[in-house]
C-alpha cells in the first residue's frame, strides 16, 4: 500500500477514535442551520457543530489505542444495557410507513366513498383528513430522527 494512503487511513481512524472517546473540541457553525460540514447539534448552545480531534503524540496515540481496545468490550456491554443498536431509527421508519399507508388509503377511501355517496365534498374531506394525518405521522418520524441524531451527538449523555 502506498505510504500516503496508509497514513491517510490511519489518520481517519485516529480522528474517529479520538472523537468517539471524547478527545476532541467542537467548532460551531456560523449559521443556525444544519450543513454537511456541521452535522452535530449542541443542545446547550443551540447550534450545529463539528468535532475536531485534539492533536496527540505518537506515544500518546499508542497508549490511547491500547486503552480503547481494552475498553471495547465494556463499551459494547454498556451500549447493550442502554438499548443502543444500529436500528435506533426503526420507530421513525415505522411512522413514515404508517404515513404512506394513510396517504394511499385516504386517497382510495375518498374515491370509494365518492362513488357510493355520490358526493365530491365527502371525497375531498377524506382526502384532507388523510393528508393531515399522514403529515402528522411524517412530522413525528422527523422529530424522532432528530432526537436520535442529538442523542448520538452528545456521546450518549441523553441516553443515560
Amino acid at each position: 500500500m502506498n505510504e500516503k494512503v496508509k497514513r491517510f487511513l490511519e489518520d481517519a481512524d485516529k480522528a474517529k477514535i479520538l472523537c468517539d472517546l471524547g478527545l476532541c473540541e467542537r467548532e460551531y457553525s456560523p449559521s443556525v442551520e444544519e450543513t454537511p460540514e456541521y452535522p452535530l447539534y449542541d443542545a446547550e448552545k443551540k447550534c450545529y457543530c463539528k468535532e475536531i480531534p485534539i492533536s496527540v503524540t505518537d506515544e500518546e496515540w499508542e497508549r490511547i489505542k491500547k486503552k480503547a481496545l481494552e475498553n471495547t468490550e465494556l463499551k459494547k456491554a454498556a451500549q447493550a444495557a442502554r438499548g443502543e443498536s444500529a436500528g435506533n431509527d426503526i420507530v421513525a421508519l415505522l411512522l413514515a410507513g404508517i404515513a404512506a399507508v394513510l396517504y394511499v388509503g385516504g386517497f382510495i377511501a375518498g374515491i370509494v366513498f365518492k362513488d357510493k355517496l355520490d358526493s365530491a365534498a365527502v371525497m375531498f374531506g377524506i382526502w384532507a383528513a388523510a393528508f393531515v394525518e399522514g403529515t402528522v405521522m411524517l412530522g413525528f418520524a422527523r422529530i424522532i430522527k432528530l432526537l436520535n441524531k442529538i442523542g448520538k451527538g452528545c456521546n450518549g449523555i441523553l441516553s443515560e
